[in-house]
C-alpha cells in the first residue's frame, strides 16, 4: 500500500511538472507542447504556450490573453521558423538564453540576450504586462533583466510597451506585420520610429511609406485624428537619456485594449468586451481611415481636405502661392503630381511666409529643429538660407517654442478641425506685389481718371453757360435794337 501511495505521489508530481501553469520558467523545467503545459502570469492575464494560427498545422511559440475567448496572440517567438509538429521544447539555459528545440534538439529560436548570466540562478517570468522576461533569481529590478520580449516586438504594442529607439543599446524597437491569419511569420507591413529630421513613426510597406503619424506637438501627434476625447486612453513621444520612443497607456485596465498592425497594413486600436464577447474598434484614434490619410495623397505642396472631398470638389488644393504641376490632371483628380509655386522666390527679405492654421505638418524627415529657440529667431534663421521652405514652434504648449526648419519640398498634409501648430510656408513676394500692386494700379488710374473726366465736365458746364449767357445778350441786344 505504501509503495502504491509513493508511486502514486510521484506520478502526481511529474504531472504537475509536466502540465504546470505557473508564471516561472527555471533552468530545471521544460515547457513542452503537449497540449497542456503553459505558462500564466501571476494575475492570470497571459499564457505562454504553443499554438496552431487559424487554419495552419505549424506550431508555434507564443504569448496570448488568458482571459480572452477568442485567442488573440499578441507575440510570437519562432515566427521566422515554425516547427512542423508537436516536438517542441522550450528551456532556459544557464548562461540567460531562452532556447525553442524541436524533436532533433536542433534551434529553432533563441533569444541571444546581450547580458551574458554570470555565476547567479536565472529564471523565466511571463508578466500581467505580457512581457516574458530573463531575469536572475533574486533580482526583480527591471534594469537587471538579462532579456525581454517587449524589445523585440511581433505586431502588438500593448499598454506601457514602447515603439522606438534606445540608441545606447543600439536597440530599435518596430512592429512587423503577420503575413497572413494563418502565418504569424514576417509580413510587408513595418510601423516604426524614424530618426532622420524630426522623429516621426511611420507605416511603409517595404519601402514605401503608407502612412505617417506627423511630428509630436507637445500634446499630440500632428498626423492622427482624434475623434472622441478618451480620459483612459494616452499616447505620447517620449524623449529622455538615449531613449526616444512613442508610447501608449490605458488608465483604466478593467478591458483588455490592444495597438495592432493587420497583415493589410492597417493600425487598429481595439478594445475588448466580454459581453459581446469580440474586439470593437476604437473610435478614439483612426489610421489609414480616410481618402486623406495615405501619405502624399496630394503630392508636394498639396494639401488634402476630407470637407471638400465629402462636397464633391475634390480633395486635394494647392497652399496659397502655389499652383497644380499639372492642371488637366488635376481636373480629373490626380493629384499626384502635386503643385509648384505660382512665381518664384527672390531668396531675399522680400520672401513672404503664409500661416498656416490647422494642418498636418508636413514629412520632417529632411527637417532640423532647436527646442531652445524662439518663432521669430526660427523665421530669422530660415530666411538666411532660400533652401529652407517653411518653419513652426516645435512644441504647442503655452503659447508655442522651439523652432523646426523644413528644407526642400513639403509633401504630405492635410486639414484637420482641430487647431495645431501652425505651419509658416515661404512664398514668393512677387505673386503678393502683382496682387497688391493692380490693386494700388486701380486705385491711381481711378484717381487720375475721375477728376479729369468730372474736370472736362465743369468745364463743358461752364462753356453751355457762357455760351447761353453769351446768346441771351445777343438776344436782348436784338430786341434793343428792333
Amino acid at each position: 500500500m505504501s509503495i502504491f501511495l509513493c508511486s502514486f505521489f510521484i506520478f502526481f508530481l511529474i504531472s504537475i511538472s509536466s502540465s504546470f501553469a505557473a508564471d516561472t520558467l527555471n533552468v530545471k523545467q521544460t515547457l513542452r507542447d503537449d497540449g497542456n503545459s503553459t505558462i500564466v502570469s501571476s494575475g492570470g492575464v497571459f499564457e505562454l504556450g504553443f499554438f496552431s494560427p487559424g487554419s495552419s498545422k505549424n506550431r508555434y511559440l507564443g504569448i496570448w490573453y488568458k482571459k480572452v475567448s477568442n485567442r488573440t496572440v499578441v507575440w510570437v517567438a519562432n515566427r521566422e521558423r515554425p516547427i512542423l509538429d508537436t516536438s517542441g521544447v522550450l528551456r532556459i539555459l544557464v548562461n540567460g538564453n531562452l532556447e525553442l528545440v524541436n524533436a532533433r534538439n536542433s534551434t529553432i529560436w533563441f533569444s541571444n540576450s546581450t547580458k551574458a548570466a554570470v555565476s547567479n540562478p536565472v529564471m523565466a517570468q511571463l508578466m500581467d504586462s505580457s512581457n516574458l522576461v530573463v531575469r536572475y533569481l533574486n533580482d526583480t529590478d527591471p534594469a537587471n533583466y538579462l532579456w525581454q520580449s517587449v524589445d523585440h516586438p511581433t505586431d502588438h504594442i500593448l499598454s506601457g510597451m514602447k515603439l522606438g529607439w534606445d540608441l545606447g543599446k543600439g536597440l530599435d524597437r518596430y512592429l512587423t506585420s503577420w503575413k497572413s491569419v494563418n502565418d504569424p511569420s514576417p509580413g510587408n507591413f513595418t510601423f516604426r520610429m524614424h530618426l532622420e529630421g524630426y522623429p516621426q513613426m511611420k507605416v511603409a510597406d517595404r519601402s514605401t511609406i503608407n502612412f505617417r503619424f506627423g511630428p509630436w506637438d507637445g500634446i499630440q501627434f500632428s498626423g492622427v485624428q482624434f475623434k472622441a476625447p478618451d480620459l483612459n486612453f494616452d499616447l505620447k513621444l517620449i524623449v529622455v537619456n538615449k531613449e526616444i520612443y512613442a508610447k501608449f497607456d490605458v488608465n483604466n485596465n478593467s478591458r483588455p485594449v490592444r495597438f495592432v498592425l493587420n497583415p493589410d497594413g492597417i493600425i487598429r486600436l481595439l478594445t475588448w468586451y466580454d459581453q459581446a464577447q469580440n474586439w470593437t474598434f476604437s473610435q478614439y484614434i483612426s489610421v489609414l481611415f480616410d481618402e486623406c490619410d495615405p501619405y502624399g495623397r496630394c503630392g508636394t505642396y498639396g494639401s488634402c481636405d476630407l470637407t471638400r472631398a465629402q462636397s464633391g470638389l475634390g480633395a486635394c488644393e494647392c497652399l496659397e502661392g502655389f499652383v497644380p504641376k499639372f492642371p488637366e490632371k488635376w481636373k480629373v483628380s490626380d493629384w499626384s503630381g502635386g503643385c509648384v509655386r505660382a512665381a518664384q522666390l527672390t531668396c531675399n527679405d522680400g520672401d513672404r511666409f503664409e500661416k498656416i492654421l490647422s494642418l498636418k505638418l508636413p514629412n520632417t524627415q529632411a527637417a532640423w529643429f532647436n527646442r531652445s529657440m524662439s518663432l521669430s529667431d526660427c523665421e530669422t534663421e530660415c530666411r538666411k538660407n532660400c533652401s529652407c521652405t517653411a518653419y513652426s514652434n516645435v512644441d504647442i504648449r503655452q503659447g508655442g517654442s522651439g523652432c523646426m526648419l523644413w528644407f526642400g519640398d513639403l509633401i504630405d498634409m492635410r486639414n484637420y478641425p482641430d487647431n495645431g501648430l501652425p505651419l509658416y510656408v515661404r512664398a514668393s513676394s512677387q505673386s503678393g506685389v502683382n496682387e497688391n500692386s493692380s490693386k494700388k494700379g486701380g486705385v491711381k488710374i481711378i484717381a487720375i481718371v475721375v477728376p479729369a473726366v468730372v474736370g472736362v465736365l465743369v468745364l463743358a458746364g461752364l462753356i453751355y453757360v457762357l455760351r447761353n449767357r453769351k446768346m441771351r445778350s445777343k438776344v436782348d441786344t436784338i430786341s434793343n435794337v428792333y
